[in-house]
């Protein structure tokens, strides 16, 4: 019986350090307190969103908040962008439809998005 309880708080602290590393994984320190978050997303809102929570996260492990002081989206996909959001509004008709598979999944994550903040 101790070896299971063991083995289950062996494996409830293992499972813990992996959320608490993989919760701001895109986050890169810098010095002086000037960190950035540099990911990519299927939308410019979702890039901002993941940006945010992760530097909040971050900044959190110290008991302290982000502080944003700049903030660059970028398009950089295979199509022009426009080409882009037409074909993935098709891809979510036909999804809903039942008739295609999710535009994300074939659109893959074309925004860039790169924040720079700092924990206060």
């Amino acid at each position: 019986m101790k070896k299971i309880s063991l083995l289950l708080f062996g494996s409830a602290i293992s499972l813990l350090f992996v959320y608490s590393c993989a919760s701001h994984q895109d986050v890169r320190p810098g010095l002086n307190n000037h960190h950035k978050v540099i990911l990519e997303s299927s939308n410019k809102q979702e890039g901002a969103r993941l940006a945010i929570q992760q530097a909040t996260r971050y900044c959190k492990k110290n008991k302290k908040s982000p502080v944003f002081t700049d903030e660059k989206q970028k398009y950089d996909g295979e199509m022009d962008e426009s080409m882009h959001k037409t074909v993935k509004g098709i891809g979510k008709v036909a999804s809903v439809l039942g008739v295609g598979q999710d535009a994300d999944e074939v659109l893959g994550t074309p925004y860039k998005t790169e924040m720079s903040f700092s924990c206060e």
